[in-house]
């Protein structure tokens, strides 16, 4: 059973999952032999599912798009396929399960439109006989938040990943170094080292470098928040204006609020993107309402919808 320490604990690792053990067994008053033990535990009991580094890959030029796909009524084991082939296209980084408006989201990262384009030709020339819709969205701004409804402590700001007035070059080493960190965010300076093929200190000198210009932007835990009888519902926004004023006010309202997982600015359909934990369908719409009421955004939205993420097959 988790109690509060676990939550403080959880709190410290989704600011900053790098942080040292001294430093969290400082801050709560307990041994450090204590604070490793509970996160042994709360990894052990499945409640981390892993550690993962928010990096802002649009500082360096790179597309992010997400494709949601409708496909025609399949079997479990046709579902399965497709994932699998989707997991063995190069650039998508991302692939989850939903209910509602489609059945497959995903997210796409490539070095240009180009990439990005043959990106989507790919997965029509393998899965396209069963697609029914899709809906394409390139990212201009991505705000990721910490799950602030379930931690215990004061409240984590967004990281923003946005394209920058000049794009910050990666070279071969940096690449790689992202790559792990994405893959294990507390990966030892050693294991990154060997894994890189250089020395500590060029690794110690390079994330210093990519925390620096923006390209590194947070460490955190991988939280199971359906361990905490969460569900994860994206929204997708549609505006009856465009009054910077007042969506710019809307979306801070959505940032400041606990339930916020992340929100993106996009180039799409809808305005604006995000996605809400919540315990129910009901707590959803209520949240939805009272945003939509919200006295200096009463009029912004012009259409919401929805769908479920039930199922995360492939992380970044």
């Amino acid at each position: 059973m988790v109690d509060k320490i676990d939550l403080k604990i959880l709190h410290f690792l989704s600011e900053n999952c790098r942080v040292s053990l001294n430093k969290i067994s400082g801050r709560l008053k307990v041994s450090k032999s204590t604070v490793n033990y509970r996160i042994k535990k709360l990894e052990d009991e499945g409640i981390i599912k892993g550690y993962s580094t928010v990096i802002n890959y649009e500082a360096s030029g790179k597309i992010n798009g997400r494709l949601l796909l409708k496909l025609v009524n399949l079997q479990d084991d046709y579902l399965e396929k497709i994932i699998n082939i989707l997991k063995g296209i190069k650039k998508i980084i991302w692939i989850a399960s939903t209910q509602g408006k489609g059945d497959i989201i995903l997210t796409i990262l490539c070095d240009s439109v180009k990439e990005f384009n043959e990106s989507i030709n790919e997965i029509n020339q393998k899965i396209g006989k069963y697609i029914i819709n899709q809906e394409v969205s390139l990212a201009s701004k991505i705000y990721e938040c910490a799950p602030n409804v379930i931690v215990e402590g004061k409240f984590i700001p967004a990281v923003a990943s946005e394209y920058p007035s000049e794009e910050k070059t990666l070279d071969e080493l940096d690449e790689k170094i992202l790559k792990e960190l994405s893959k294990n965010a507390k990966i030892s300076v050693l294991e990154l080292a060997e894994k890189c093929s250089c020395t500590t200190k060029t690794v110690i000198s390079r994330i210093g470098q990519l925390e620096k210009t923006g390209i590194i932007l947070r460490y955190k835990a991988i939280i199971n928040t359906s361990k905490f009888g969460y569900d994860t519902y994206h929204i997708f926004w549609t505006f009856n204006n465009h009054d910077f004023q007042k969506t710019n006010t809307f979306k801070e309202y959505i940032l400041n609020m606990d339930e916020t997982s992340y929100l993106t600015e996009a180039l799409s359909s809808s305005n604006l993107e995000c996605e809400f934990l919540v315990k129910n369908q009901r707590e959803l719409y209520k949240l939805i309402n009272t945003l939509k009421n919200r006295e200096k955004v009463r009029d912004v939205v012009r259409n919401s919808e929805h769908l479920l993420v039930y199922k995360i097959h492939q992380h970044y």
